[in-house]
């Protein structure tokens, strides 16, 4: 499906789950938009079996009671993978320091956090799950049929293609409206038991996630989502009182998307706290020598299904450039979410030439390690930049310049074809002057796309604290939820 139509699909669904009272409707948002853009070709009884297994959790189970407390900030962690804990703990860690970390909330269990000791208790979804009533788990089941008809019939009226692919994807979207389900009583229950001061979430976008954040509004209680990804169209509307994001290139985009101003913050980007801390030693060239240059492809081809058209163009630029510039050692890092099977498919040939690097190395040590950095749209492509290492976008067809917009602000180059990749890499590697110009620009782009460099954690738990504040004495004189998060923004 091409953007445009994309575009027409959000468009579509956010205006036709308006017209609905019910928030588990509208939280299935984005699902509906990747099952209606990009039909699954599971078998049917693989999605059976998913659905049977997410809902495990109505049969009876041994209740785990949840302990009471109140107040303080409650951080929402997706998973355990790296991805997501490089942006969120940065900020459990400056919360835990202020002494305001209350909680942490999984929907798995999280590897042990020492560093928060007994002090700050980490729950799962499972052990909220446990806490249904019989009544509770019968009302799921009713709901979900209730809501998968009025879905479909939502779609109906729309268009009949809308229609069709909502059949073919109903087993998909019907587990998305059991998981909201479970996950609005799981998270009501929370929050009316710890009842937090505020809380964060890496995103509001699926199920689950809206549901933390929504739960939360119903109880006037501040909710912010941190932007930790490349943002697009379908991230607004959002639930969450504040987005924050990384700079204002970055809300200026989000702007463009329909977001209000008042409802973003600019706070900029936790995870790169340390790489910009450490940023000034590494503004040094590496020294060439008589060893072979050594060109860094920030892979994430794990995409390769929502964006079939940008990998298949990435399949034949790896094959072409690495076959055009033997002399170059060429390394990978791979997403934490992908394995090495896009490359094996190339060939023996191109993935001889090829060295990925351990799965578990730091971006930081992989970038280090490098003299020049390739991206499609990584926003890991933005922390080589942090990391002073030259950044060469590419393929660079429409798409991907659609996702990547930084080199058109300064932030690395474009490459355009393998012959363009080749022509750049060699004056990287062997003008200085031309280097030097590059690195130049991209630390003007830095410079504009990412506040309070080395202390956006700190800045995050500034807004929560402020919000925090605003929120207990907004409860006091009962005031709106929207005048709570503008008090926040003042």
């Amino acid at each position: 499906m091409i953007d445009r139509e994309e575009h027409r699909l959000w468009q579509d669904i956010v205006r036709l789950t308006d017209q609905s009272d019910s928030e588990i409707v509208r939280s299935i948002r984005i699902a509906l938009l990747f099952s209606l853009s990009f039909p699954t070709n599971d078998p049917s009884w693989r999605l059976v079996a998913r659905l049977i297994k997410n809902c495990r959790s109505l049969l009876p189970m041994r209740k785990i009671r949840v302990a009471l407390q109140e107040g303080g900030v409650v951080i929402f962690v997706v998973d355990d993978s790296a991805l997501i804990l490089r942006h969120l703990l940065p900020v459990a860690r400056e919360a835990n320091r202020r002494g305001i970390l209350r909680g942490v909330v999984s929907l798995v269990d999280l590897p042990s956090m020492k560093e928060f000791g007994d002090r700050v208790p980490i729950i799962t979804a499972k052990t909220l799950l446990s806490n249904l009533t019989f009544k509770d788990k019968v009302k799921i089941v009713t709901d979900a049929s209730r809501v998968f008809k009025e879905v479909s019939g939502l779609l109906a009226q729309s268009e009949a293609t809308y229609a069709r692919r909502f059949r073919k994807n109903s087993v998909v979207i019907l587990d998305h409206i059991i998981t909201s389900l479970q996950m609005a009583k799981a998270f009501q229950l929370l929050h009316q038991t710890w009842r937090p001061s505020c809380v964060v979430v890496p995103s509001d976008l699926w199920p689950p996630h809206y549901q933390f954040s929504y739960q939360a509004s119903v109880l006037k209680i501040p909710s912010i989502s941190l932007q930790h990804g490349v943002s697009d169209f379908f991230w607004w509307p959002f639930v969450s009182d504040l987005c924050c994001v990384w700079g204002e290139a970055f809300a200026d985009e989000m702007r463009q998307f329909g977001a209000p101003s008042e409802r973003l913050a600019v706070v900029g980007l936790p995870s790169t706290d340390g790489i910009f801390q450490h940023a000034k030693t590494m503004e040094q060239t590496r020294d060439m020598g008589n060893r072979e240059p050594v060109c860094l492809f920030l892979s994430q081809t794990h995409g390769a299904k929502y964006e079939p058209e940008i990998f298949a163009k990435y399949r034949q630029f790896i094959i072409e450039v690495t076959k055009l510039m033997p002399r170059i050692k060429w390394k990978v890092k791979l997403h934490p979410m992908e394995d090495d099977s896009f490359y094996r498919e190339l060939g023996k040939e191109v993935f001889d030439r090829l060295t990925f690097h351990p799965k578990d190395i730091s971006l930081e040590d992989a970038v280090t390690d490098a003299d020049v950095v390739s991206t499609t749209y990584s926003t890991a492509g933005l922390e080589a930049m942090i990391m002073d290492r030259p950044l060469i976008v590419a393929p660079a067809i429409p798409r991907v310049r659609q996702f990547s917009w930084w080199p058109e602000k300064g932030g690395g180059t474009y490459g355009d074809s393998a012959e363009d990749f080749q022509s750049q890499l060699t004056k990287l590697v062997s003008d200085r002057g031309y280097l030097t110009k590059q690195l130049e620009q991209q630390r003007g782009f830095l410079a504009k796309s990412f506040a309070h460099p080395g202390h956006a954690a700190e800045k995050v738990v500034d807004l929560l604290e402020s919000l925090s504040h605003t929120q207990v004495s907004a409860s006091a004189r009962g005031v709106t939820r929207e005048e709570v998060y503008s008090e926040g923004q003042a």
